[in-house]
């Protein structure tokens, strides 16, 4: 991916994510962007502290919590992902009509359903092109 002065790095996304959440510990942008490298990378460890982390900082944001809910998921803890997951779907609805709000809340259903009944089973959805 090129840089700022469009140069290709050729550093792991993980550890640019991870200077620049040292970088700004109290970012919550960064600390999303770190968990989401690591669980990219199969460490779901540490994406989970990173996503509580996150959440610790803004707490009403549902992309931490569905981070945390798809750590969680790979970890094997099942009903810790489903309780991220409805946290997540219930930040969303409440984030406002945004396509990506919407779309999260739908990934965060779905995501708890499948683990709960083994079906996406969301409800219809009319798509309204605007």
């Amino acid at each position: 991916m090129p840089n700022r002065e469009g140069r290709v790095s050729t550093e792991p996304l993980s550890a640019r994510a991870e200077r620049e959440a040292l970088r700004s510990p109290d970012d919550a942008g960064a600390r999303l962007r770190y968990g989401w490298a690591l669980y990219g990378s199969g460490d779901a460890e540490g994406a989970s502290v990173q996503a509580r982390l996150a959440a610790g900082l803004t707490p009403a944001d549902a992309e931490a919590a569905y981070l945390l809910g798809m750590a969680l998921k790979a970890k094997g803890d099942a009903a810790g992902a489903v309780a991220a997951f409805r946290s997540a779907a219930s930040m969303a609805a409440g984030q406002g009509e945004s396509s990506r709000a919407a779309m999260l809340r739908r990934l965060a259903i779905g995501q708890a359903n499948w683990l709960e009944k083994g079906a996406w089973d969301l409800e219809p959805e009319t798509w309204v092109r605007t």
